[in-house]
């Protein structure tokens, strides 16, 4: 039903029913068609046995928009009235700010922006003094703005956002709600583009993209060194098992003084015979190097029996505890936990293990002890990283 009219010869002021004379001397014209309205209301300020409202004079067909455009005059008028609006939070993957309210210093009404492609012409420019670029607002009544005017938008560089008014069509609506839904409302709008933002997201994302990057070189780089020291190690094992003399078995011994577990997790001595061997060349039985190839043996084994790549820490933590205390020589769960982050840390360094997290979907280093914490090797490690970048290229 409508309920302004447009004033005879102005282009946007707009009469509420009640403030008009009754009948075709309300002197007021469809704000859609231009037709002449005569206003239903009884006289001016008269009785409401009937809802009152314009309708077009006789001999005119009701043009079916006067609703749409009449609400999307007023929304025009009070932006540039009252020069402030509220802006839309901005949300993407990368980057989020808050919604805003914000004050201009002027605003003009359907302004003509021309390039050398297109032609534009948005329902509001808001001027702030300072700002490089004005904002544009786009009063939605009747149709959104839709991709390819965005993607011009986005193209020119320009600052945009949409008001949703559509919903207010079907209402009794005043003008304290167009005022709401301007200043107030941090609902029903939409960054259309804003591109000191979207700059920040795509920086943010290529930030993002080359640390992926680093990452997987990083995990290629451990699987490289992970085979080329097997090799050395297995060809020192081979000559020892070939030929055990004085010679390839002071090779052994070297390494295992050098690295007490550094010919474990190669498939050629696990921790039991290497625990031994160290402990017997006077190794303390809560060494950090001990406690930290208990952590690795755990991580391995649990691996296996879970088929996971993401091990609890009190798992862990128990596994690797079981196996520093196969010898008769025994330590605490006191004495273990004091040792811990150390030994933990021991292993990550070494590139043996790694603890990490899922931190907003993104898998990321953490602390050992913290609760969300997962251990892995660092060959399963690797492999999730590449599950998580098959999983993001997909999405």
């Amino acid at each position: 039903m409508l309920t302004q009219g447009l004033k005879k010869g102005t282009e946007r002021e707009l009469l509420l029913i009640d403030e008009v004379p009754n009948g075709n001397k309300c002197g007021c014209v469809c704000p859609e068609c231009g037709a002449p309205l005569i206003a239903k209301n009884g006289g001016k300020g008269g009785p409401r046995s009937k809802a009152h409202h314009f309708a077009h004079a006789d001999g005119y067909k009701d043009c079916g928009k006067a609703q749409m455009t009449a609400l999307h005059l007023k929304a025009q008028n009070i932006l540039a009235r009252d020069k402030k609006v509220m802006l839309p939070q901005f949300e993407t993957e990368y980057v989020s700010h808050e919604a805003e309210l914000k004050e201009f210093d002027s605003v003009i009404l359907e302004k003509v922006f021309k390039d050398e492609t297109s032609t534009r012409k948005p329902d509001c420019t808001c001027y702030k003094e300072g700002s490089e670029k004005p904002l544009w607002v786009e009063i939605y009544c009747r149709h959104k703005v839709n991709f390819e005017r965005q993607e011009d938008i986005v193209r020119r560089g320009e600052y945009c956002v949409e008001i949703d008014f559509n919903d207010l069509l079907a209402t009794e609506y005043t003008e304290k709600d167009i005022v709401r839904r301007l200043i107030e409302d941090t609902q029903h709008k939409r960054w259309i583009s804003c591109p000191i933002w979207d700059k920040e997201n795509e920086a943010k994302r290529h930030e993002e993209e080359l640390e992926e990057e680093r990452r997987r070189r990083e995990a290629e780089e451990i699987r490289e060194a992970a085979r080329q020291e097997y090799k050395r190690l297995k060809t020192i094992v081979d000559e020892w098992l070939k030929q055990s003399d004085e010679v390839t078995t002071s090779v052994i011994i070297a390494e295992i003084r050098k690295k007490p577990f550094a010919l474990m997790g190669h498939g050629i001595a696990g921790f039991e015979i290497l625990d031994r061997i160290a402990l017997g060349e006077g190794m303390e039985i809560t060494a950090k190097e001990r406690i930290a190839a208990a952590l690795y043996q755990a991580c391995m084994y649990l691996h296996e029996d879970t088929k996971s790549t993401a091990l609890l820490p009190q798992d862990v933590r128990k596994r690797a505890l079981e196996y520093v205390n196969l010898r008769e020589s025994k330590i605490t769960s006191e004495q273990f936990s004091a040792v811990f982050r150390d030994a933990a840390s021991l292993a990550i360094e070494d590139k043996r293990i790694a603890v990490y997290k899922y931190d907003n979907g993104k898998c990321a280093v953490c602390d050992v002890e913290d609760n969300d914490a997962r251990f892995a090797t660092m060959s399963y490690f690797a492999s999730e990283l590449a599950i998580e970048r098959r999983i993001n290229e997909m999405l």
